[in-house]
């Protein structure tokens, strides 16, 4: 079978309008560097992003929500069975999980068949307490690997959660 691909985001995050006269939003993590490539913003609505402040005007510079729903779309349109788990640990993370609570998303790309398995260490609309979730995701990790063989048999991902 295929192995699980595990991931952690650890930075700063947030969302603007996702355009003018919507309530809906984009949600976005920092990186530290611009993106070389355009086009994978083409289908982003970064508009929203211009003039609303300090830090928040630098697409380039952001993992969107947006883009993470279409790569998870893509591993399990490839390998559905594959595993995937994600750490979001930055403010407003819990934004990049609403795609999953929206019947029409969930409903048009398969979500609630998909082995994906999402930890955020806020809502969408509240900071986090950023340092709190590796500490506590990594010492559950820490006790369930030292615990006795038989337990580690039986730990599913969802178990660790």
């Amino acid at each position: 079978g295929q192995g699980a691909i595990v991931f952690g985001i650890y930075s700063h995050g947030d969302c603007h309008p996702a355009g003018v006269g919507t309530e809906a939003d984009e949600w976005f993590a920092h990186f530290p560097h611009p993106s070389a490539r355009s086009d994978i913003y083409e289908f982003v609505a970064t508009n929203g992003a211009k003039d609303v402040g300090i830090g928040k005007n630098r697409p380039q510079n952001y993992l969107y929500s947006t883009q993470l729903r279409l790569i998870f779309h893509r591993i399990f349109e490839r390998c559905p069975e594959r595993p995937v788990l994600g750490l979001l640990n930055y403010c407003l993370s819990g934004g990049n999980l609403e795609f999953m609570r929206r019947e029409s998303v969930r409903r048009h790309l398969g979500v609630d068949k998909w082995t994906l398995f999402l930890m955020s260490s806020s809502q969408s609309k509240q900071e986090s307490m950023v340092a709190g979730m590796w500490d506590a995701w990594f010492r559950q990790l820490q006790a369930c690997l030292q615990s006795n063989r038989s337990d580690i048999a039986n730990l599913s991902i969802k178990g660790l959660y």
